[in-house]
């Protein structure tokens, strides 16, 4: 009995839900189904969305006129930090000294001919640097790229600073 009427109420189900009612409510009659025309918005008039034409302004910028030109490679100087070279000349406990050393060796070279000086610092300041690294204060002269360039430079230095010598540093190179 219980497989009869498993049976019957899953025909009822599948009947109910079939057919050609099914989704339609057949209730409105279909001459009072209001028709859409299309013919209003299948054409298309181009002329009544005409834009106007874009007013150009000049444009200011700050942009360098060397970048503007592709000029920068050969306008532009770099400015780096290296490892390379100074002429170490004096070194002392006393702050004092190190600062009499340092005004010494700025007075000479400001108070030098250029026409005594080495070539390559003719035109240009020579670097003086005064830096204490415990327990000691150190006043270093030049910025070399070479150990080479340090030793020509040291040569000029040697009837002045006999005890000089080259050393290891960090530098600015700008080119």
């Amino acid at each position: 009995m219980r497989t009869f009427l498993i049976l019957l109420s899953s025909v009822l189900i599948v009947s109910g839900c079939s057919g050609p009612s099914a989704g339609r409510d057949d209730s409105v009659p279909d001459d009072r189904v209001e028709r859409v025309s299309l013919s209003d918005t299948e054409t298309f008039d181009a002329a009544r969305y005409v834009d106007e034409p874009a007013v150009l302004e000049e444009v200011v910028h700050d942009v360098p006129e060397a970048l503007m030109t592709s000029t920068a490679a050969r306008d532009v100087r770099t400015v780096r930090r290296v490892q390379g070279f100074r002429i170490q000349i004096h070194s002392s406990l006393e702050r004092k000294s190190a600062l009499e050393v340092e005004e010494n060796v700025v007075a000479w070279w400001r108070g030098m001919p250029v026409d005594s000086r080495p070539i390559d610092y003719r035109p240009v300041e020579l670097p003086v640097e005064m830096r204490f690294v415990t327990p000691y204060y150190r006043v270093r002269i030049g910025a070399f790229e070479s150990r080479a360039e340090a030793e020509a430079f040291l040569g000029f230095l040697n009837d002045r600073y006999a005890g000089a010598f080259p050393v290891l540093d960090t530098i600015t190179v700008i080119r």
